[in-house]
């Protein structure tokens, strides 16, 4: 497929090789860029389960501590 590519483009065949790997680099750095993305969610998503927790023994405690004063 690339062979046909560089064939039937009026472009030197090393041109056209140089235009084609700087797009592969170009998916490269995209598919890297979307895992780093989906890498963020997952830590963005922990930290939000952890804050929810933390809340909620907060709460907890606040709860206790009026009980006991009270």
């Amino acid at each position: 497929m690339i062979l046909s590519l560089l064939m039937h483009n009026s472009k030197e065949p090393h041109e056209e090789a140089e235009r084609l790997i700087k797009q592969i680099e170009k998916i490269e750095g995209l598919i890297y860029q979307s895992k780093a993305v989906e890498m963020l969610r997952v830590y963005v998503d922990r930290l939000q389960s952890l804050k929810n927790k933390y809340e909620k023994a907060k709460d907890s405690s606040q709860a206790v501590l009026k009980i006991i004063l009270y």
